[in-house]
């Protein structure tokens, strides 16, 4: 009896040893893996109206209305209403401040020369915040036509309107909201980049990164994938990268706003429950 018990235990204690080499294997292996899909990092932000990342809910789904991210690595989110709007600044997971402002300031928030840059297309106007959060300034009704659709981009800010057929029409206009002129595409992108793949709708341009054209898509032929590629001056695709969408957790309705190419990285917006999560992708561990 003792030596059938003297057994049980080698025995047990061997299928432990080898559960446990296999289990470092499995963790070895998937750290592996993740390190070789190019993501950095994910810092984890909790989303509340109180103390978090303000949000609102829309038809059942979560929504925000801005997102950005300055040199020094800082993330700004905004949301608002027609009583208020939010503007909270992060460092990792840290909050650094929270500020409130008296009605609806806008949506999609771009960084320019260190001021942050907001368009409130109701009303047609600019409103410019210094990074702690105070107003410098607003530029008032910008165009008296109707927006449809807006971006910025390269510092500069894209408005597109509906003409009476109901095709769509792009202005490039300055950061300030002065008309420069009018241009063939929502990213005023050369004719010979925006072309193919690249001009189909949903393409979302992040940027230029090596001095090459940075493209994503969520890729009807791979559903449950991302797709990143870049893109050189003849519009030739030089090379691909997917990643599976639930590593960035659910997105939001406008995807635009929560895709940004900034120092030198790819950072992703989404979300897993009231769970913020910022993804940050290296652009050169991907396309090397």
């Amino acid at each position: 009896m003792i030596f059938q018990n003297y057994v049980e235990v080698k025995f047990i204690s061997l299928i432990m040893k080898k559960s446990s080499l296999l289990t470092l294997l499995i963790v070895i292996n998937l750290s592996v893996c993740f390190s070789q899909t190019g993501i950095k990092r994910q810092i984890v932000v909790p989303m509340n109206n109180l103390n978090g990342v303000p949000y609102s809910v829309v038809e059942g789904f979560l929504s925000l209305d801005g997102f950005e991210i300055d040199k020094a690595g800082n993330f700004y989110f905004l949301n608002g209403n027609t009583k208020s709007s939010i503007l909270v600044k992060v460092k990792e997971n840290k909050f650094l401040y929270r500020k409130t402002y008296n009605g609806y300031i806008g949506s999609q928030l771009h960084i320019f020369n260190n001021n942050i840059y907001v368009l409130n297309y109701s009303k047609n106007n600019i409103s410019v915040f210094a990074t702690n959060g105070s107003l410098i300034t607003r530029y008032n009704h910008i165009t008296s036509e109707n927006i449809n659709s807006y971006r910025f981009v390269d510092s500069t800010l894209v408005i597109d309107t509906l003409d009476n057929s109901g095709d769509l029409n792009y202005a490039l206009y300055s950061i300030k909201g002065q008309k420069i002129k009018n241009i063939s595409n929502p990213y005023n992108l050369p004719d010979r980049v925006f072309r193919n793949e690249q001009a189909t709708g949903s393409v979302l341009y992040l940027g230029k990164w090596n001095n090459k054209y940075l493209f994503w898509y969520i890729d009807p032929k791979r559903i449950g994938y991302e797709k990143f590629w870049l893109v050189n001056d003849d519009g030739e695709v030089l090379k691909t990268k997917f990643f599976e969408s639930k590593q960035f957790g659910t997105g939001y309705e406008d995807f635009e706003e929560f895709k940004k190419l900034r120092n030198g990285s790819i950072f992703v917006f989404g979300h897993k429950g009231k769970q913020g999560i910022i993804t940050e992708l290296s652009p050169a561990e991907m396309f090397k």
